[in-house]
C-alpha cells in the first residue's frame, strides 16, 4: 500500500511522517510539501534509520488544486497535516 502525507515536514506534519515511518507497513510513503530541501532530507534520514527505503519526497503547492489532486491520485492513504 502507498500512502502520501500533505504537509509532511511542518511541526505536526514531521511527528506524524515518523511514525508512519516507523511503525506501519506501507510499502511506499511520500512526503509531499512545500518546502521540497525539508521533505528530501526527512525522507533521507528515514531512510536511513529504517533502513527501508520506503520514503519519498515531493513538492507540492495545495494551492494549485490540479497538483494536489494528481499527487493524491494512486494513493491508497491520504493524511492532511497541513494548517
Amino acid at each position: 500500500m502507498k500512502a502520501i502525507i500533505l504537509g509532511g515536514c511542518g511541526a505536526m506534519g514531521s511527528e506524524s511522517t515518523r511514525d508512519l515511518a516507523t511503525t506501519s507497513d506501507f510499502q511506499e510513503i511520500t512526503i509531499a510539501d512545500l518546502n521540497i530541501t525539508q521533505a528530501q532530507a526527512l525522507a533521507a534520514e528515514l531512510n536511513a534509520s529504517t533502513g527501508r527505503g520506503h520514503m519519498h519526497a515531493m513538492h507540492i503547492d495545495a494551492s494549485d488544486e490540479d497538483a494536489l489532486v494528481a499527487a493524491m491520485r494512486g494513493q491508497d492513504v491520504v493524511i492532511n497535516t497541513m494548517t
